[in-house]
């Protein structure tokens, strides 16, 4: 879910303070440069099948690193620049989603499931989000 549905598009702004070449493009001393995360993560030429979601990908190889370091892959930035909360978000995530699986006995409603499921096309602005609301039947599952 990092690599495919960022928070946000772009990265904070990046202020060239020395004309830099990338890649065969000249950037000049104070131009400001955005990072496009979003394509980044989404690049074909390094990951197979960029659009789906498979999970399994990151099972049989190194997990990736998150850190800003491996620049296919930056849910967090990197950096100087890079989110403060993500030794929280890292060692939060797994808990909260474990939690939410165990305890909830999750339910497409039959209108979005004969649709084909839950419609995750995006809209774009400052943060990336659902263009369509969706909703989920939650039920509570019982604990012995």
């Amino acid at each position: 879910m990092l690599r495919l549905h960022l928070a946000g598009p772009l990265l904070v702004p990046y202020l060239s303070i020395a004309e830099c070449d990338i890649e065969g493009y000249t950037i000049p001393s104070g131009t400001r440069v955005f990072v496009n995360a979003w394509a980044l993560s989404r690049d074909p030429s390094f990951w197979e099948n960029a659009e789906e979601f498979i999970p399994e990908r990151f099972l049989n190889s190194i997990a990736p690193d998150y850190n800003g370091n491996n620049f296919h892959f930056l849910p967090f930035g990197s950096g100087r620049r890079i989110c403060p909360g993500i030794n929280f978000a890292i060692a939060t995530i797994e808990i909260m989603l474990a939690n939410l699986v165990y305890r909830f006995d999750w339910e497409i409603p039959a209108d979005q499931a004969a649709k084909g499921g839950i419609d995750m096309t995006e809209a774009f602005g400052l943060t990336v989000h659902r263009r369509r609301s969706s909703s989920l039947f939650l039920g509570s599952h019982k604990i012995k």
